[in-house]
């Protein structure tokens, strides 16, 4: 090799975040590639954009959702400030 190498994933190293949904998308990864609804893939890059994005984001991703049977309460990821951190997980998931 003669030169720094290539990143371990496309976009890793890319300058614009475009106003967070690039690091939304290197969170969600593989989740958003498989075969599912447009209402669930866009519940999952909801899930996983973190507060630092584009405030505008996060309504339009939540009226994408709508037709999704699940609902997101929260999220948060490593870097991110709000909301704090709750402590350990005491509920995965409820009907």
């Amino acid at each position: 090799l003669d030169g720094p190498e290539e990143p371990a994933r496309p976009g890793e190293s890319a300058a614009e975040d475009h106003g967070g949904l690039r690091p939304a998308w290197m969170r969600a990864g593989q989740s958003l590639c498989r075969e599912q609804d447009p209402a669930d893939r866009a519940l999952v890059l909801l899930s996983a954009l973190g507060d630092g994005a584009d405030p505008r984001l996060r309504p339009a991703l939540a009226d994408l959702a709508q037709g999704s049977p699940w609902r997101l309460r929260w999220a948060r990821h490593r870097g991110d400030l709000t909301p704090p951190w709750p402590g350990p997980v005491t509920v995965l998931g409820a009907a």
